[in-house]
């Protein structure tokens, strides 16, 4: 800086060099040396200190201090030299807001400021600063981006007063959240952020819905026009499969491993088509189908084929009227139910293979995204306003919100389909992603899982080096058992990459001790310490 106050600090550092017998007039002299120094310490804020009245606050870190005397770093790294009030508390390092009491010229009185007060001082000059009425509904949203430790500059307070007033039913809290995240303040980012904090979005959940919207709007369309329900369902399942590697799809023995229900199946498509002139089509697929050599794809864009060849039935109103009805009960059945199901349990489900890295479930969301994306536009030109456009739309959404979530973190929810059944998964990343970047080696992470025959799981992962702890939290003694019986398998898989692990299970509620925000999305979106924005208007 520009001024010397090393005379001043080293005074402070070696005290005085007075003895307890010095005279009156000694100490004079010190006092006299005291005001000199105050003077050439205070010179540079001349117009700053001249400005301060009693009442007046200043924030500053305390940088020296003796007795009741102390140098103040200010905001904008000037330095003032006060004098405390009698009694008053302060630390060396502390960043602290005070109270002019008194401003002699030579010397400024301060009072320091604690607790409630200190922060309401804050909230007043921020609201001021930014032009802002200091209303209740202002303070609360300068109150909360402090909770936060996130800053309270004019640009902030305002965008947050715009948004409070633009989503009046939000809570501070979420929009807060979603600021600092760099997450865009919408109606549906608020819903999408609230319903995961409350653990009400689940991919797997949302894709349960898919199969029967879709049988819905294939019976509409059928009874409207044949041939656009037909196109439809063969525009709707290439887009699903567009990008599928071909291993990943399976034959209907897999897709309907029970011979009852591809027979079931197989029957119904007969019966509905046999007075039709796809009727030799039809067979053909039926017999394919009972067989289970044809795969769900195959077997879904013939019977779309099937369905727009209705337009030729002939010009018999009774025929016509009866075939409709085959297709309608063939639309409504069970079998074909399964086979909806198979074909977005094939096609929109996470292979536990294809879960092996980060990139491989972002490829996978990617080409997911997309599909829903052409299905989608599908829908909207058949049948717009449909319960399937709207499940559509919401999938769409939960992709789209994890995505800006994973701008700072690494968050996937897993809607994973196994050799018996399916499950939803859902992995928190615990350590940040700087860090990550940082030190590969070092990972804390949730594994969530709620499978159909375990129940809800979670496994806590923490890999330090070639080290790996593993804390199972189970529902059941019988989960518990099963588990046990098996680490073996996982310890054995383990060891072969050339990792040592030890392993931990115990009896819980899974996700019983686990907040979304508290425990994951605050330890991934650090804040700048408030101090950083403690300022006064006239500094």
């Amino acid at each position: 800086m520009a001024f010397h106050i090393s005379g001043f600090l080293q005074q402070m550092v070696s005290g005085t060099k007075s003895s307890e017998s010095a005279s009156t007039e000694s100490a004079a002299a010190e006092n006299a040396g005291q005001t000199e120094q105050t003077a050439q310490v205070n010179t540079i804020n001349a117009k700053y200190l001249a400005s301060l009245l009693a009442g007046d606050t200043v924030t500053g870190v305390v940088n020296s201090m003796k007795d009741n005397q102390v140098i103040l770093s200010l905001p904008n790294g000037e330095n003032l030299f006060a004098r405390l009030a009698q009694g008053a508390q302060v630390q060396l390092g502390q960043s602290m807001t005070f109270q002019v009491q008194e401003n002699k010229g030579n010397f400024v009185a301060l009072k320091p400021l604690f607790g409630d007060a200190q922060q309401m001082v804050l909230v007043q000059k921020a609201l001021e600063a930014a032009g802002l009425s200091a209303n209740e509904s202002n303070m609360a949203i300068v109150q909360e981006l402090l909770a936060r430790n996130m800053s309270i500059d004019a640009a902030m307070l305002n965008e947050m007063v715009k948004n409070n007033l633009k989503f009046p039913n939000a809570s501070l809290d979420t929009m807060a959240n979603l600021v600092k995240l760099n997450i865009p303040v919408t109606q549906e980012n608020i819903e999408q952020y609230e319903a995961y904090t409350h653990y009400e979005r689940n991919m797997a959940g949302q894709l349960d819905s898919l199969p029967s919207a879709l049988a819905d709007t294939l019976t509409q369309l059928t009874g409207q026009d044949p041939v656009q329900a037909g196109t439809f369902l063969k525009n709707v399942t290439a887009a699903l499969y567009e990008g599928l590697p071909q291993e990943m799809q399976a034959g209907l023995s897999e897709t309907m491993p029970q011979d009852a229900v591809r027979e079931g199946l197989a029957q119904k498509i007969t019966e509905t088509f046999n007075d039709t002139p796809q009727g030799g089509q039809a067979q053909a697929l039926a017999e394919q189908i009972t067989e289970g050599n044809a795969t769900v794809k195959e077997t879904l864009s013939q019977l779309a084929d099937l369905i727009a060849g209705t337009k030729n039935t002939p010009d018999d109103t009774q025929a016509a009227g009866q075939t409709e009805k085959k297709l309608t009960q063939l639309l409504a059945s069970k079998e074909l139910g399964q086979l909806l199901k198979g074909q977005i349990e094939e096609t929109l489900y996470l292979k536990p293979q294809m879960a092996d890295s980060e990139e491989s479930i972002k490829r996978f969301y990617k080409r997911v995204r997309s599909s829903l994306e052409a299905v989608s536009k599908e829908t909207q030109k058949a049948a717009e306003g449909s319960a399937l456009s709207a499940n559509l739309n919401e999938i769409k959404s939960n992709i789209d919100f994890m995505n800006d979530l994973n701008r700072n973190m690494t968050y996937f929810q897993m809607p994973v389909r196994f050799s018996e059944g399916t499950g939803n998964g859902e992995l928190y990343v615990f350590t940040n992603k700087k860090t990550l970047h940082n030190n590969p080696e070092n990972v804390s992470a949730l594994l969530h899982l709620d499978m159909e025959h375990l129940g809800s799981v979670d496994v806590y992962v923490k890999l330090a080096g070639k080290n790996v702890t593993t804390n199972f939290c189970l529902e059941d003694s019988e989960t518990l058992d099963f588990v046990y019986d098996h680490i073996d398998r996982l310890n054995a898989r383990l060891e072969a990459l050339g990792y040592t692990a030890h392993f931990e299970m115990k009896l819980t509620r899974p996700q019983e001790n686990f907040d979304f925000e508290k425990d994951f999305l605050q330890n991934q979106t650090g804040g700048a310490p408030t101090s950083q924005y403690i300022f006064d208007i006239k500094a």
